[in-house]
């Protein structure tokens, strides 16, 4: 569990490079034509290419580690540690960081300097109030005994809550380096593709999170069963 743990935070730290990265050597003032042999209009392209594998694999990840807890749930030794009531709050946080990162990414279409920034920095902001959630969370469980050594259940809601948090902080090393490189200053075709790149991203991290979610809800109860129920067939 500790290498997944650490294999998956240097996925999500090549993301948040991968996402700084972009475009990092170009030359918005000199972006008429072709720069070095490459094309402004080839480059978007390229790098939703980029993102699209790189969120490929860390939805693998996430996959297999859904898929694990899916087959372990219901075993004998499974006692089933209870979601807080905070989870719910937080995942209202996440949604309010999304829909924010997405208005950064239009305003900076519409070269609205100020407003993305702003709303980038709210997203950014929403965002590290999640991982404080998330942190208040693992302590209320843990208070009511279910610690990480505490159970096979327990240890499934903070590998696959932790290994969220990862690449949201992952995430967030993206949105610190954009905010620090468009602050007051005019979007950019290169700022526009990273405020792009980051809202996917986002976008994204809700649509796993929301998953998880539903597993440590206990909502994936059916799809449990069916599942154990086709591995024993």
């Amino acid at each position: 569990m500790i290498l997944a743990v650490a294999f998956v935070w240097l996925l999500a730290l090549g993301a948040a490079i991968f996402l700084a990265r972009q475009d990092i050597a170009a030359k918005p003032w000199l972006e008429r034509g072709e720069i070095g042999g490459f094309s402004p209009d080839r480059r978007e392209p390229a790098a939703r290419t980029g993102l699209i594998f790189v969120l490929a694999i860390v939805g693998v990840l996430f996959a297999l580690v859904a898929s694990a807890f899916v087959m372990r749930a219901g075993d004998a030794d499974w006692v089933a540690a209870p979601a807080p009531r905070l989870l719910w709050f937080n995942t209202g946080l996440l949604f309010a960081a999304s829909f924010l990162l997405e208005g950064a990414a239009r305003a900076s279409a519409g070269v609205d300097a100020r407003r993305a920034d702003a709303l980038l920095l709210a997203g950014a902001l929403a965002s590290g109030a999640f991982l404080i959630g998330q942190i208040v969370a693992w302590r209320e469980l843990a208070g009511e005994g279910f610690g990480l050594g505490s159970g096979v259940a327990a240890a499934f809601f903070y590998l696959m809550t932790g290994l969220h948090g990862a690449h949201l902080l992952g995430g967030l090393v993206a949105l610190a380096i954009t905010f620090a490189r468009t602050r007051g200053d005019v979007v950019s075709r290169s700022a526009a593709l990273r405020f792009k790149l980051c809202a996917a991203y986002w976008h994204f991290l809700l649509l796993v999170w929301l998953l998880l979610f539903a597993l440590l809800q206990g909502w994936g109860g059916g799809l449990v069963a069916l599942c154990r129920t086709l591995i024993r067939a």
